[in-house]
């Protein structure tokens, strides 16, 4: 792995229990649609925006390194509209 800092996007990070495992390869931010989750992810004291990801994908087109998306292709209705 690279020396490099990297800036990586946690798409549905839930808790941010994973999420914060990331954060040792560099800036880390997590998304998800549940407010609940995005409250349990800032409370680690990780950056998190509530929101889906379809409504929010050309603001951050190009802005990561590193996109992250476990486990959440069976939920996305429109999956053309994720990549």
């Amino acid at each position: 792995i690279s020396s490099k800092k990297l800036s990586l996007l946690d798409i549905a990070c839930n808790d941010g229990e994973l999420t914060s495992n990331y954060t040792q390869f560099g800036k880390v931010l997590g998304i998800d649609i549940n407010k609940e989750a995005v409250a349990l992810t800032k409370k680690r004291g990780l950056a998190c925006l509530q929101a889906d990801i379809a409504d929010i994908k050309e603001k951050y087109k190009s802005s990561f390194d590193v996109v992250i998306a476990g486990d959440i292709i069976e939920h996305v209705l429109d999956r053309k509209s994720v990549v």
